[in-house]
């Protein structure tokens, strides 16, 4: 069955049919500590539902109750949910359903505060965006069923920050996480998608940065400065991109893409990194750039056409390139300080390939297979 935004929003807009309301607006303003507020909108045309408490230990909804969702918003058009909460210990959620052309937003200041959105049912152009300031933070956005045209944005600056982004049956959709401080930790998880969009960005220590994405036309970027990052990013489908950006110590990069045109590109700066690219299909292009110390690249594509690059200016530099299929072209590049040993192998099945290795320093060691 396919969905479009005109047949999508007139299915919403027969859920609730002529009994709908119009432009109903909901206001809780709440001070002090220990308040809890909750707001429910059906069957509506325009509704705004807006909370805003300052203080400690309050909440709009709680993720153990009534849904998870204080603000609560099904079977409408055009709605928008916000929270703001402005103190510590505080729990926001909101639940958004057979909704079209709505957008929920959660505003959090200083520590230990807790955030989930969830959008659902046959949802057309949903936007969700956290923003939470302080320590010891924690968001979810989930996006699930069918959702067209669906956005994600998550913003988190302190220490100690969780971040999760769930989209399911997501058309057109897109998902941002930013992150400052250390420790974090970022998740983007898109389903039976098309055209879909990862991107995290996350500065400090400690982090980890992980995307699956499943679909058509799928492009994943994560940037990572600091130390101890580590980066997963999975892309199964055609036409995907994945570019991995690491400044830093002990960084980790792991690309898989599967089928037609992938693309992916690691760029590591720092010491004791490791990258690893592994592509299945066709038009696989894989570039590597390490530049440090005790840097470990391994590049695997199979299918046609593909490219592989890998430069890497250090010492104890290792690279491996496999490739099977013909017309495959692999340039390794190793740059020693005079007492690096550097390894480099290349593997290349059936015909016309081309490899080059280059290197410099001393005690290197260097192998290509063709057959």
């Amino acid at each position: 069955m396919k969905f479009t935004k005109t047949s999508a929003a007139l299915a919403i807009a027969m859920a609730f049919g002529s009994t709908a309301a119009l432009a109903d607006t909901a206001t809780i303003t709440q001070y002090n500590y220990g308040n809890d507020a909750y707001t429910a909108q059906n069957d509506n045309l325009g509704a705004t539902a807006t909370t805003t408490q300052n203080g400690v230990g309050n909440k709009t909804g709680s993720s153990q109750g009534n849904g998870y969702g204080g603000i609560q918003q099904s079977n409408s058009i055009d709605v928008s949910a916000t929270v703001g909460q402005y103190g510590s210990n505080n729990d926001a959620g909101i639940v958004q359903q057979y909704v079209g052309g709505s957008s929920a937003s959660v505003t959090q200041h200083n520590d230990n505060n807790f955030a989930r959105v969830r959008q659902s049912g046959l949802s057309v152009d949903v936007h969700a965006k956290v923003l939470q300031i302080g320590t010891a933070n924690e968001a979810h956005v989930e996006q699930t069923a069918v959702s067209i045209d669906s956005n994600v944005s998550v913003t988190q600056n302190g220490a100690h920050n969780y971040a999760n982004t769930l989209q399911s049956f997501a058309k057109d959709s897109d998902a941002t996480v930013t992150q400052y401080g250390y420790a974090n930790d970022a998740r983007v998880t898109q389903l039976n998608g098309r055209d879909l969009s990862a991107e995290i960005f996350q500065n400090g220590n400690n982090n980890y940065a992980n995307a699956s994405q499943t679909g058509r036309d799928q492009t994943a970027k994560v940037t990572q400065i600091g130390g101890s990052n580590r980066t997963e990013v999975t892309q199964s489908g055609s036409g995907q991109f994945a570019k991995v950006y690491q400044d830093g110590n002990s960084n980790g990069a792991v690309v898989a893409q599967s089928n037609t045109g992938n693309d992916a590109i690691v760029n590591q700066f720092g010491s004791n990194n490791k990258a690893d690219v592994l592509q299945s299909g066709t038009y696989n292009n894989a570039n590597v750039t390490q530049y440090g110390y005790y840097q470990d690249a391994i590049v695997r594509q199979t299918g046609s056409y593909s490219d592989a690059d890998i430069t890497q200016s250090g010492s104890y530099d290792k690279a491996f390139v496999s490739q099977s299929g013909g017309n495959h072209r692999a340039t390794v590049t190793q740059h020693g300080t005079g007492y690096g040993t550097n390894t480099a192998t290349v593997a290349q099945s059936q015909y016309n390939n081309i490899a080059t290795i280059y290197q410099n320093g001393s005690a290197n060691r260097a192998g290509i297979q063709q057959r």
